[in-house]
């Protein structure tokens, strides 16, 4: 039997915004926002952040005609982003477009200090990467723990993306606060010695216990020397028509999934909110 109240199964989230994340455009109409009630949040959401987060861009454009604010951030606890935000992360290019063209924010942070460019990092489309980093997007902007666009690309196994940022001039040796770079996981990748897939968790890269290497910390420390040499010598060569492969040799066996903490319970990689309140102790004191 199903309740008769539809708000038992919303849970605080109202009606509207299941509306628009299912594409039911006639209800979406009926309950859309008007006058002052058009920027509320419910459930730490207003509706242009829903339209964005999904890429429902008649919606999005009639709530901002409304006036709806493109600078309205979401609530704390769902991380405090604008509309760019979503709708990078969900690598909706037409929306981002529109959303810029309406005096949208490309450096606006999130609550983890990300911007939308960082978010269309994560969400593994090009042409949402290539319209933010057109803008004027820092291709190298940190989050609260110095991650950048680069180490969300390689972490969350988006080899395309990766190519893009490198190509680009992204850079490498930012190390984050577990005193780690992009290049620890690219060198981790490439000593893979055994076939990897994704449904095998055993071939997967701690990256919370030491790396199997036979020649030590010294000489891996030598080999990541050497890889950045290799990839700023191709940064300088990379011309602005590149087809996007200039650095697969040193992005090998990165797929989605390929590096994992060592709990998580206290899970810092890509794909949830970084938050402060999960991060050791050990990295507090640093």
């Amino acid at each position: 039997m199903y309740h008769h109240n539809i708000q038992h199964y919303c849970q605080g989230r109202p009606p509207l915004h299941y509306a628009i994340e299912f594409k039911i455009p006639s209800i979406v109409e009926l309950l859309l926002p008007k006058g002052h009630e058009v920027d509320t949040l419910h459930h730490g959401m207003a509706a242009l952040h829903e339209a964005a987060r999904w890429g429902d861009i008649s919606t999005c454009t009639t709530l901002l005609d409304r006036g709806a604010s493109v600078k309205l951030k979401s609530s704390p606890e769902t991380r405090s982003m604008t509309a760019l935000h979503f709708a990078a992360e969900g690598g909706h290019s037409a929306m981002i477009q529109m959303l810029l063209a309406r005096g949208a924010d490309p450096h606006v942070r999130s609550r983890s200090q990300a911007t939308p460019f960082y978010r269309a990092a994560r969400s593994g489309s090009l042409d949402a990467l290539r319209i933010l980093y057109a803008a004027g997007s820092d291709i190298n902007a940190r989050t609260w723990d110095n991650w950048t666009p680069l180490f969300e690309a390689v972490a969350g196994g988006q080899v395309h993306i990766a190519n893009q940022l490198l190509e680009w001039g992204a850079d490498p040796t930012i190390t984050n606060l577990r005193g780690q770079n992009v290049l620890t996981f690219i060198l981790a990748a490439m000593d893979n010695d055994h076939s990897f897939s994704e449904s095998h968790d055993d071939a997967r890269v701690d990256l919370d216990t030491e790396p199997k290497s036979p020649s030590g910390t010294e000489d891996r420390k030598e080999r990541e020397a050497m890889i950045l040499l290799e990839i700023q010598k191709l940064q300088a060569e990379t011309s602005a028509n590149s087809t996007g492969e200039t650095f697969n040799k040193y992005l090998v066996n990165i797929v989605p999934g390929y590096f994992r903490p060592h709990s998580i319970e206290f899970d810092t990689r890509p794909g949830i909110e970084r938050d402060k309140s999960l991060l050791w102790v050990e990295d507090v004191r640093k």
